[in-house]
């Protein structure tokens, strides 16, 4: 009997597990323009892009651009913010990338040379500081009475 309960219980639940179709980026930003062009209300547009989930990270720059198409602080805002969020350790896509090769070796060895004269030149001139601070404390739990206690404390730390 627990069993069949149990499965009845799984079976309820593949539909909600798969409902997150993945999708690229470009394809979501297909899917919010034609609903924008559509006109759809924005709790339906917010609704769909609660069952995406992107396969790509969503850079701040496209999704400042898709945000446009949504009203701010709307429901569908929120739920393209979330799934921005949802997407942030995945890579960016490959139109987003830097289309610049790494520097050869010439060119590493150059970058290193002029990092290492910045450091040489700047270090020495830096101010030498020394920050002291004072701290001063009251006590105001009952002491006994000996001569030279008091109830005011000072500190200096270096």
């Amino acid at each position: 009997m627990r069993w069949l309960i149990l499965l009845v219980l799984l079976a309820s639940l593949a539909p909600i597990a798969g409902a997150s179709k993945r999708v690229t980026v470009t394809q979501l930003e297909q899917a919010l323009t034609a609903a924008h062009a559509a006109h759809r209300p924005d709790a339906e547009i917010a609704r769909q892009i609660g069952g995406l989930e992107l396969s790509e990270r969503l850079t701040e720059a496209t999704l400042n651009r898709l945000a446009a198409y949504l009203d701010a602080g709307s429901q569908a805002g929120l739920a393209l913010q979330l799934l921005a969020d949802q997407s942030a350790f995945l890579d960016p896509p490959a139109s987003e990338l830097p289309s610049t090769a790494a520097p050869d070796d010439a060119a590493q060895q150059r970058m290193i040379e002029a990092a290492r004269s910045y450091v040489a030149k700047t270090v020495p001139q830096l101010p030498n500081l020394f920050a002291i601070r004072i701290t001063n404390r009251y006590d105001d739990r009952p002491q006994e009475s000996a001569k030279g206690a008091g109830r005011f404390a000072r500190a200096c730390t270096w």
